[in-house]
């Protein structure tokens, strides 16, 4: 069976905040996972930019991180992957 992973996001355009998370399943390893992947996998239409929720120095200091490229590998917190996915578009590749 493979592994699968849950990924928690919201998206503030649609007055959502990160107090409450929706989530989708990536059916892959959380430490494999890739910005592209997260990508592939988004369940909702559109063009976004996503950050991710990173722990700097410390389980204390959360910060917001974006990801320097497709292939890299993205952040876990609390063994969770948490997004905050902002919306460019409606419309997919419109970038």
């Amino acid at each position: 069976m493979a592994s699968i992973t849950q990924v928690y996001y919201f998206v503030p355009e649609d007055a959502e905040s990160g107090k409450q998370f929706n989530c989708f399943i990536v059916r892959r390893p959380a430490e494999s996972i890739t910005l592209a992947q997260i990508r592939e996998d988004f369940p909702l239409p559109g063009d976004y930019h996503f950050r991710f929720q990173y722990a700097y120095q410390s389980s204390n200091c959360k910060i917001w991180l974006d990801l320097p490229s497709e292939n890299s590998f993205v952040p876990q917190i609390d063994q969770e992957i948490r997004i905050k996915a902002t919306r460019l578009s409606w419309v997919d590749g419109s970038e």
